[in-house]
C-alpha cells in the first residue's frame, strides 16, 4: 500500500484545443483552474449565478475567470475518478492540492468564486464521501476563510470521523512553507526545543506516515510548495496528462512504475 499524494494545481486543456467563452478563443495563460472544484452548471460569462456580472458585457478579466471556472469543472470530475481509483485500489492515503495560500493572489472576484464553488462542492459530494467509507480531512490555514466555509468543512470532517476507508486529505490555503513555520512556532509555544522530532510532530500532517509517491500532472516539473518537509523521501512522478484528463488508467500506470523503484532511503541497495 502507498500513499499517495496527487496534486491538482494543473493546466487546462480540452480535446480540440483551447476553449470557447461567448465566443472567443482563449490563451494558455487564460485557461488555467485554480483547483478541482466544481461549477454550477449555469456559471457562464455573463451570468449572474457564479460571477455577478449580471448582463454587462464581459471583459478581459471575466473571460480568463470564466476559462478558468470551466476548469474547476473538468478538474472536479478527474479528483472524483481518482477518489474512487485509489479507494479501489486500497490507497490508504490521498492527497488534493485544492487551494494554495499563493492563490489568494488571484483576482478577488475569483477568489469569491472559489470560495462559493468550495461550499456547493462540500455540501453535494458529503453524503457520498460517507457512504462511501472516505473519510476527509483539511490541511492547511483556515482563518482567511469565511466562518460558512469553515462550517462546511468542519462538518464533513465530522460526518466521516468514523469512516475507515481511503483517507481523503484536502490542502486547501495550504502551503509547505508555511507548513513548517507553523510547526516552528507551536513548538515554541509550548516551550520544546525545535529540532526534527519536535517539528514532525506539529506538522498538518502529523497524524499520517510521510507520502510515498507524488504525481504532477501537466508537464509541470516543480512541487509548487507542496508538503516540503513531508517528500523528502518520496518518488516524484512526473506526467504529460492534463488533471481533467487524469483517470484509473494514469493512476494505475504511476502505481506500477512505484512499485519498480527501489527504496532506500539513504541506505544501500539489499543484495
Amino acid at each position: 500500500q502507498s500513499v499517495l499524494r496527487i496534486m491538482g494545481l494543473l493546466p487546462f486543456q480540452p480535446v480540440g484545443g483551447p476553449p470557447r467563452v461567448d465566443g472567443l478563443q482563449l490563451s494558455r495563460a487564460e485557461r488555467e483552474p485554480v483547483g478541482p472544484v466544481l461549477v454550477d452548471r449555469r456559471e457562464r460569462v455573463g451570468e449572474r449565478p457564479a460571477g455577478g456580472l449580471g448582463n454587462r458585457i464581459p471583459g478581459e478579466e471575466d473571460v480568463r475567470v470564466g476559462s478558468r471556472a470551466l476548469g474547476h469543472r473538468l478538474g472536479v470530475q478527474a479528483a472524483r475518478r481518482v477518489v474512487r481509483a485509489a479507494s479501489q485500489r486500497d490507497v490508504p492515503v490521498l492527497s488534493l492540492f485544492a487551494f494554495s495560500q499563493e492563490n489568494w493572489r488571484r483576482p478577488e472576484r475569483e477568489v469569491r468564486m472559489l470560495i462559493h464553488l468550495f461550499g456547493r462542492t462540500l455540501r453535494r459530494e458529503a453524503e457520498g464521501l460517507r457512504s462511501n467509507n472516505v473519510r476527509m480531512r483539511f490541511i492547511g490555514s483556515r482563518e482567511a476563510f469565511p466562518a460558512s466555509l469553515r462550517r462546511e468543512m468542519a462538518g464533513v470532517e465530522t460526518l466521516t470521523a468514523d469512516n475507515t476507508g481511503l483517507q481523503l486529505l484536502v490542502a486547501l490555503g495550504y502551503g509547505g512553507q508555511w507548513d513548517i513555520c507553523h510547526a516552528a512556532e507551536c513548538a515554541r509555544r509550548d516551550g520544546v526545543a525545535i529540532d526534527q522530532e519536535s517539528l514532525a510532530e506539529r506538522l498538518s500532517t502529523a497524524d499520517f506516515p510521510p507520502p510515498d509517491l507524488l504525481i504532477r500532472t501537466g508537464g509541470e516539473y516543480r512541487i509548487s510548495n507542496f508538503m516540503l518537509w513531508q517528500l523528502a523521501y518520496a518518488e516524484l512522478r512526473f506526467v504529460e496528462t492534463l488533471w481533467p484528463d487524469f483517470d484509473a488508467d494514469d493512476l494505475d500506470q504511476a502505481l506500477t512504475w512505484y512499485a519498480q523503484r527501489q527504496r532506500r532511503f539513504g541506505m544501500v541497495a539489499e543484495a
